[in-house]
């Protein structure tokens, strides 16, 4: 049997903005996803202990973009490059694209819907 898809989600940055990762979890469960779900810590060891396929990040405005870099560096040092980086959130649109060309794979905003992030990950795991 294919094992299902697995998903961390986490909130760096203790924002206290966190209702958007809360509306996200379930709905990626109910499609049959395994999701370990982080506020802060070590997603990088996280990832590699869970054997995760899909790291997704959700962000409040000004937050984000240290912390990608961050991600997108510790992914490549322990060449984990197969992990789809996804992100959402308050990110500006002039963001999201900075973002994508730092190594997120796909930026999802308020407006985004659930099938969208549920269909673009089903679509584009790596592993």
């Amino acid at each position: 049997m294919e094992r299902p898809i697995k998903v961390i989600l986490a909130k760096p940055g203790l924002d206290g903005h966190d209702d958007g990762i809360k509306v996200v979890t379930s709905p990626l469960r109910d499609a049959g996803m395994e999701v370990v779900f982080l506020w802060v810590g070590s997603i990088i060891n996280a990832a590699v202990q869970e054997d995760v396929d899909v790291i997704g990040l959700s962000f409040h405005p000004l937050v984000h973009r240290r912390i990608v870099k961050d991600v997108v560096r510790l992914l490549k040092d322990k060449d984990l490059d197969d992990i789809l980086l996804i992100t959402g959130g308050s990110i500006l649109d002039s963001d999201a694209e900075e973002l994508k060309s730092e190594g997120v794979a796909e930026v999802f905003s308020m407006k985004s819907t659930l099938q969208e992030i549920i269909g673009y990950i089903q679509e584009n795991i790596r592993g």
